[in-house]
């Protein structure tokens, strides 16, 4: 069974001379949660998207257009934890507040 936590945004966007700087914070601290891997799905001005990866497969989405966004897909309820877990720690290293979905 696929599941997935709620998509989480801030207000505003990351500008593009950020966006290096955001993912390589979202990279280190989704790295100590197993998601090892990463795809660059959208690159382009004012609008990016990296997909991080893990061995199960669960996914963590993190992306720039007119907010900044981060979604999560998971196969079980322990790896959704991890990657939400991931996601708050990175949220707290980027800028914007983060406004929560839920």
């Amino acid at each position: 069974m696929v599941k997935g936590l709620p998509n989480w945004t801030a207000e505003g966007n990351i500008p593009d001379g950020m966006w290096p700087h955001a993912v390589d914070a979202v990279r280190s601290i989704a790295a100590q949660y197993g998601f090892g891997t990463s795809q660059i799905t959208v690159d382009r001005p004012g609008d990016h998207e990296v997909v991080f990866h893990d061995q199960y497969p669960a996914e963590l989405n993190v992306g720039t257009a007119t907010h900044w966004l981060s979604s999560h897909r998971c196969c079980q309820e322990a790896w959704c934890t991890g990657a939400e877990a991931a996601v708050l720690a990175a949220e707290n290293e980027s800028p914007g507040q983060p406004v929560c979905s839920r």
